[in-house]
């Protein structure tokens, strides 16, 4: 296919239209439209034609699966007893299908950014607990699902937010590739956190005690974790009128796993981090544009509020859970 045609956005296709796959040909993704091809579900449509290629599926369409095999229902008509194509319900992705939570807001909708399309993914990830005295626990599915925007929003921000965005995505790359290795035994966070303490890789600890294997599932999730954590304190900041975010969110969190040489690397590139008022004015944030009496800068100011209220306590639950399940490494790097 040719990438120069206009692409259909996938989030204008019914929910159970589309899946994504890797692009095909060691050099396909060298012409700078993204690792993934959109395409229709077999099942689903009777062909899985090309919609369009892009970087991050999730952060394009709520809910995409990768295409993978599964069992055609006796209603549907199209394809074989088997397809290839993506399982486009969510169970088989590890979530709750009666979970209340409404996760449904799209780009389409022209009336959000991308940073508000991350606050609602951030509400979605925390599972409703099936008893009172259960303990609080998050999708894994949604949570890489969240990921994917959140990479897709800061990505945005310029050079130096494009630098962090790679290491998130190795990070991301690797907790997905876990997750994918066995979806039903690490389908929320606890049980893809016990899947990694019975794997008999890691020294499970308090601080200093507990060393991960590198490379792991955990590791890598703490990792990730981390640099959300450092986004969403310089968020918060930000959006409170901090003119020192970036360095003084660096001091709250990352700096605290970060050796000498690294800290200093880090702390230089900080500076070209961007202020909230050039984050304001970045039409790339609303790529479905606008459609509301709201200016540009009014939407993703109001966003950027809503994903800093919405982000750190989902990452300051999900570290704790990691805290309590002693797979959390204290070492410096």
């Amino acid at each position: 296919h040719s990438p120069i045609h206009p692409p259909i956005h996938p989030c204008h296709q019914p929910s159970r239209q589309v899946v994504y796959k890797d692009r095909d040909g060691v050099f396909a993704n060298l012409d700078g439209y993204g690792n993934y091809d959109i395409v229709k579900c077999k099942v689903c449509q009777g062909n899985d034609a090309w919609v369009e290629c892009c970087h991050a599926p999730q952060a394009r369409c709520r809910g995409i699966v990768k295409r993978g095999t599964r069992q055609k229902e006796w209603f549907e008509p199209f394809g074989d007893s088997t397809s290839d194509a993506g399982d486009c319900d969510e169970q088989s992705k590890g979530l709750d299908p009666t979970d209340a939570a409404d996760c449904r807001t799209e780009l389409g909708e022209k009336r959000c950014s991308l940073f508000g399309l991350l606050a609602d993914r951030s509400l979605c990830v925390k599972l409703s607990p099936a008893t009172n005295s259960a303990p609080v626990d998050f999708s894994m599915a949604r949570f890489l699902d969240m990921v994917e925007v959140y990479r897709e929003a800061v990505g945005k921000l310029g050079k130096v937010s494009s630098m962090i965005m790679a290491d998130v995505e190795r990070n991301q790359q690797s907790v997905r590739s876990s997750f994918e290795s066995d979806t039903a035994r690490r389908s929320s966070l606890r049980a893809f956190l016990e899947a990694e303490r019975s794997s008999g890789l890691h020294t499970l600890g308090v601080g200093s005690d507990c060393v991960l294997h590198d490379p792991s599932g955990a590791m890598q999730l703490q990792w990730l974790l981390r640099g959300l954590e450092f986004n969403a304190a310089y968020l918060d900041l930000l959006t409170r009128g901090d003119a020192n975010a970036a360095q003084e969110a660096y001091a709250q969190t990352l700096a605290l796993y970060h050796g000498t040489m690294t800290s200093m690397a880090f702390r230089t590139v900080l500076v070209a981090m961007p202020s909230k008022e050039s984050i304001c004015s970045l039409q790339e944030l609303c790529p479905a544009g606008i459609e509301s009496s709201e200016s540009l800068e009014a939407v993703i100011s109001r966003d950027l509020r809503r994903t800093a209220e919405a982000l750190p306590p989902l990452v300051a639950g999900m570290i704790e859970i990691c805290r309590e399940m002693q797979l959390w490494d204290g070492a410096r790097v």
